[in-house]
C-alpha cells in the first residue's frame, strides 16, 4: 500500500478546503444609489424606445447598477464577476 501524501484523498480534501475558504473572501460590487454622470442620456438625446433597450440590453453590465446572477454568489465566480470594469 501506498502511503504517499499525495493520493487521490489527499488532494481532493485539500481542493475542497480552499474552495470553502475562499467563500469568506468578500469584494466589492457594482452597485450605486446614483445615476452614473456618464450615463448617455446625460450626454445625448436618446430616444425612449433606444433609452428602454439600453436599459434592458447594457445597463446590466455597463452601468453602476449591475444585476449580477444567483451564481455569482460562489467564489471564485464572485470575483470573476465582480473584477474592475
Amino acid at each position: 500500500m501506498n502511503k504517499s501524501i499525495f493520493n487521490i484523498k489527499n488532494i481532493l480534501t485539500v481542493v475542497l478546503l480552499i474552495f470553502i475558504g475562499i467563500q469568506f473572501i468578500d469584494v466589492k460590487k457594482n452597485i450605486s444609489q446614483n445615476p452614473s454622470t456618464n450615463a448617455i442620456e446625460n450626454h445625448y438625446i436618446v430616444p425612449s424606445k433606444v433609452q428602454s433597450l439600453l436599459k434592458t440590453s447594457c445597463y446590466d453590465c455597463h452601468s453602476n447598477n449591475t444585476i449580477y446572477p444567483s451564481y455569482s454568489k460562489i467564489q471564485p465566480v464572485k470575483m470573476v464577476a465582480c473584477r474592475s470594469r
